[in-house]
C-alpha cells in the first residue's frame, strides 16, 4: 500500500444513495454525527476524482445500487480484494 496508485473504485454519493433522505435515515445508527449533506458531498467527491484522473489513476464508479447504503462513501477502504491486488 504504498506503491503508485494506478486503478480505483469509488462510490459517489448519488450511487450510496445520499440524495434519497429514505437512504440515509440510518445516518445515526451508522456513527454519523449528522445526517449527510449531499451537495457537499458531491462537490468533495468531484474534486477528489478529477484530483485522482490528473494524476493519471484509473478512476471506476461503482453503479448505483438499492443494496449501498451511506456508508459506501469512504476515503479509503483496505478490506476491498480483488484478484489483482
Amino acid at each position: 500500500m504504498f506503491s503508485e496508485l494506478g486503478r480505483v473504485l469509488v462510490c459517489t454519493p448519488r450511487a450510496a444513495g445520499w440524495n434519497d433522505a429514505s437512504r440515509t435515515a440510518s445516518w445515526r445508527e451508522l456513527g454519523y454525527r449528522h445526517a449527510p449533506e449531499f451537495g457537499a458531498a458531491e462537490e468533495q467527491h468531484n474534486e477528489m476524482v478529477l484530483r485522482l484522473r490528473e494524476s493519471g489513476c484509473d478512476v471506476k464508479l461503482l453503479p448505483e445500487g438499492e443494496g449501498l447504503t451511506p456508508d459506501a462513501v469512504y476515503v479509503h477502504d483496505a478490506s476491498l480484494s480483488s484478484d489483482w491486488g
